[in-house]
């Protein structure tokens, strides 16, 4: 298996790294997943009508340009500050010494750590977050596997696991291999077990 998956055991939800991810981006997802965690279990917000996600959008990109515009005066000295993962702040300490003094140069999106699908504020403080793993987040974790477990009948993410398949390059960090969340079920051994494994796991 390549590219990330979402699988769903029950109302658990255990993500599977892309093995392309570096090892900076599974750090920064676990950093995710982690808040993700911390607010167990996760209330699923349905779509809302068009005025009412019109306004949300406005109050999250109100927000998103807010806190941007605060850390691009704070850099560099205020990456450590606004970045999800130490590997990231360093990496934003290097580009902005390479010239690269906006948000989007940076390579990085103002995230919302709890996104707003599955419970979180519009207006809350955001960190910088690699824009590959913001929007895996946001789409495809929160957006759209919460929109099929509502469709199923499950209005909350109850567990959510990061599992992460070791080696990932290029290294940075001796003491993580894999980078996966604490009590994560195993790396399913192929593509096939993935709907197996998780669940054998959390048991």
């Amino acid at each position: 298996m390549a590219c990330a998956q979402v699988t769903v055991v029950g109302s658990d939800v255990i993500i599977l790294c892309d093995e392309k991810w570096t090892c900076c981006q599974r750090e920064q997802a676990k950093a995710k997943t982690e808040v993700y965690q911390s607010n167990q279990p996760l209330q699923i917000r349905p779509t809302p009508s068009a005025s009412a996600k019109a306004k949300v959008d406005a109050e999250k990109s109100a927000c998103q340009k807010s806190d941007g515009a605060k850390m691009i005066k704070e850099m560099p000295a205020g990456a450590d500050k606004w970045a999800t993962s130490p590997c990231l702040a360093d990496q934003m300490k290097k580009d902005w010494a390479a010239g690269k003094k906006s948000v989007d140069s940076l390579g990085v999106q103002m995230d919302h750590q709890q996104d707003w699908k599955v419970g979180g504020a519009t207006k809350q403080p955001l960190k910088a977050l690699d824009t590959k793993i913001n929007n895996f987040f946001g789409t495809t974790v929160a957006k759209a596997q919460g929109d099929k477990m509502l469709a199923d009948g499950k209005t909350q993410m109850k567990k959510v696991h990061l599992v992460c398949k070791p080696p990932c390059t290029p290294p940075h960090d001796a003491a993580n291999t894999d980078f996966s969340t604490k009590d994560a079920p195993p790396y399913p051994s192929s593509p096939a077990a993935t709907l197996t494994s998780p669940k054998r796991a959390l048991k």
